[in-house]
């Protein structure tokens, strides 16, 4: 709990398949990116969401993050049309200006805390996909209040080792609660506005509300709705303004990148505004965002269940047995990326050594795939490329930045500098 990073990434040496205790839980913890691989395709249906997400269910919901088996196969097929390769393109118009609009607003030699900062310009872009119209005023209001007390609630309550903590009589859990239950009842409120006016307003949630299961023909009820809503909030807001943030703090660090993102906005781009067609020439920006995840990836720890007996590079794993892995360190292996701790995105630009597909793995893989990853890919584009083409970060005097692992993993005071672009 000093350092869970440090811990995850000293089990390494340890082997492909170390257990740990958490208070008397013997947990597996697997080190090797393959064997994570082999665990999220090849043994998806011997394996379910673990206990940290049986503590996050009951605050969050039962949404495609938290659910398993057939419910969670249907919430994803009722959610896949949102992520449309047509419907990321209209999005990106929204990105592209609400980024532009948010950048407009700063001022040179502003000191900007950096992920507050992009933590409310993806809130604004996911939840103007989300809903478009006013009614949801109260939820993104809501949202924007009482996240770091659930973010910092869910953290707590992941690595405690009994349940018995979120019965404890302390502020913290005082304050959960009421954060909770605040952003549940506008969710709740803003989906009774939208059934009540039957119309579809173009976005996300009026799909949600015209969905239908193929099989059945059944729609989902309010509460399913809500943990979905719930679900794309978190999942559209914190990871994507995470990386965003780790991203400009090594820009900061590293000014002959910011010359060379710089200098690809130049010829690709010219003077306009980044469009849809244009994400995929963003070769050396999409190789900023990859070395991001790797080195920075947001979420530092995974868990699973197996619902059988199942064997994993050569450990027998008991039926019931929960299995960790961690996306924040599993990447920091020297035999598949030298100098592990470098930033270098010029390792995704070479074709010399290319890294095994199944050795990274950003946004998980198999049947829990990530549903919003093109979305998410999309929108860390447009977002750099906007702020980059406008403003040059630099880190603020005194500024001295840690990583911070709660339910993820945070830049602790990533104050920077405003300078206009020539």
């Amino acid at each position: 709990m000093r350092d869970p990073l440090a811990f995850m990434e000293s089990l390494r040496p340890h082997g492909d398949v170390v257990r740990v205790f958490i208070g008397r839980l013997p947990v597996y913890v697997v080190t090797s990116s393959s064997l994570v691989h082999h665990l999220l395709v090849a043994e998806a249906g011997n394996v379910e969401k673990g206990k940290l997400f049986d503590r996050v269910r009951p605050l969050i919901g039962n949404g495609v993050f938290t659910s398993n088996g057939a419910f969670h196969m249907r919430q994803r097929r009722l959610l896949q049309p949102a992520f449309h390769r047509d419907r990321i393109a209209g999005y990106t118009r929204i990105m592209s200006e609400e980024t532009a609009r948010r950048a407009g607003e700063w001022q040179p030699r502003q000191v900007l805390d950096v992920q507050r900062e992009l933590f409310d310009l993806t809130l604004k872009i996911i939840a103007a996909t989300l809903f478009a119209t006013d009614h949801a005023r109260e939820v993104v209001a809501e949202f924007q209040r009482n996240f770091p007390r659930i973010v910092a609630g869910i953290g707590w309550r992941t690595v405690a080792p009994t349940p018995l903590v979120e019965r404890l009589p302390v502020p913290a859990n005082r304050r959960f609660d009421e954060a909770t239950r605040g952003l549940r009842r506008a969710v709740l409120e803003t989906i009774a506005r939208y059934r009540a006016d039957g119309r579809d307003h173009g976005d996300i949630l009026s799909m949600l509300l015209a969905a239908k299961d193929e099989r059945t023909g059944e729609g989902m009820s309010d509460e399913e709705i809500h943990d979905e809503v719930i679900a794309l909030l978190v999942g559209g807001t914190e990871s994507t303004a995470l990386t965003l943030s780790w991203l400009f703090y090594e820009l900061g660090r590293h000014p002959e990148l910011e010359a060379r993102l710089h200098a690809e906005i130049r010829t690709v781009l010219g003077d306009r505004q980044i469009g849809f067609e244009d994400v995929g020439e963003m070769t050396f920006v999409r190789a900023l965002i990859t070395e991001t995840l790797r080195l920075h990836h947001p979420i530092w720890i995974v868990m699973r269940r197996a619902r059988s007996p199942i064997e994993l590079g050569g450990v027998r794993i008991p039926q019931g047995a929960e299995i960790v892995f961690s996306p924040h360190t599993q990447q920091l292996d020297p035999d598949l990326f030298p100098e592990p701790h470098r930033f270098e995105p010029g390792r995704w630009l070479s074709s010399s050594a290319p890294v095994p597909r199944e050795s990274f793995l950003p946004f998980g893989a198999g049947r829990r795939v990530c549903l919003g990853d093109a979305f998410a890919w999309t929108e860390m584009t447009v977002t750099v490329t906007t702020i980059a083409a406008h403003w040059s970060l630099t880190a603020a005097p005194g500024s001295r930045v840690r990583p911070l692992a709660l339910a993820t993993v945070y830049p602790r005071d990533l104050r920077m500098v405003l300078d206009p672009r020539p």
